[in-house]
């Protein structure tokens, strides 16, 4: 009777083991299944990498692109800051210089050269802050004694020489920086930046001055000479009359351009002279400010 029952419960262990092992591999079956179904082809992975690179460089491009705007704004900003700042900095012409405007305004009509008078000005300003006779300083263009002319023939020659100096320097090819220099210097100014690049410079004006002077100096002492050299100027003309010139004009495009006509060759009959070199002086040495 115990066998009896002894086999009974060896048959029915036996018959629940092939179910065991169904199940078991059934298991086995589908982690087998599932493992390979989490694994991805060559084929996706390197699709994958080509997503994640160019979504890497459109990172970068756009990164790259807000760092050139923000460089351009700052750099925009500056150049509007130095530009309004040499605007404000400039200084106004004295109510002895703005009473000859409408003088100035005849003559500079007359030769031509109405787009100038705002620098006409400036440059009487440094010449003689409108006071005294010769208020041009033009006197010696014409081979006369410093201060022999009065103020009208004064603005007239002085207009007649601007107009003269801005018509050789289109001629040459040069700036108007060098024609305000040559107000100062003369004429062969004009030729000597011509032949140096055609464009003044703060040391192609001294180095011609050295040259005119034979290297002799003399002692110049405002807040231009000061700050550059400590205080001295070569002896021939004033090295530093650009600089002393745009204390009192802003050089902007429109007053440089307007009245412009020689690039067509028109000029009137009165604008087209070339100074003579041979007999030109220097205006006067402009040591004012």
């Amino acid at each position: 009777m115990a066998n009896t029952q002894n086999d009974k419960r060896r048959q029915a262990q036996g018959a629940k083991k092939p179910g065991t092992q169904r199940t078991a591999r059934s298991g086995n079956v589908r982690k087998s299944t599932g493992a390979a179904g989490g694994r991805l082809t060559r084929a996706q992975r390197m699709e994958l990498m080509r997503r994640r690179r160019r979504y890497v460089l459109f990172l970068l491009a756009v990164l790259a692109a807000t760092v050139i705007g923000i460089i351009a704004l700052v750099i925009s900003a500056v150049l509007n800051k130095d530009t309004t700042r040499e605007i404000q900095e400039s200084e106004t012409v004295s109510q002895d210089v703005q009473n000859y405007k409408p003088m100035i305004e005849k003559y500079a009509a007359d030769y031509e050269v109405s787009g100038y008078v705002d620098l006409l000005m400036a440059i009487m300003q440094v010449e003689s802050g409108g006071q005294g006779r010769d208020v041009m300083q033009s006197s010696e263009s014409l081979g006369l004694a410093v201060n022999s002319l009065d103020p009208e023939p004064s603005i007239e020659q002085g207009c007649k020489v601007f107009s003269q100096l801005l018509s050789y320097s289109r001629q040459l090819g040069c700036d108007i920086n060098s024609v305000i220099q040559a107000y100062n210097f003369g004429i062969t100014y004009l030729t000597y930046v011509s032949e140096h690049g055609k464009v003044h410079t703060s040391q192609l004006a001294e180095d011609f001055a050295r040259d005119m002077s034979g290297g002799e100096t003399v002692t110049y002492r405002n807040d231009l000479s000061v700050e550059r050299n400590g205080g001295w100027r070569y002896n021939y003309g004033n090295m530093f009359y650009v600089e002393l010139v745009r204390q009192y004009w802003s050089g902007n495009v429109e007053a440089e351009s307007a009245g412009e006509n020689a690039d067509s060759g028109e000029t009137s009959d009165k604008a087209g002279e070339t100074p003579d070199s041979s007999s030109e002086a220097p205006a006067s040495d402009s040591s004012r400010g």
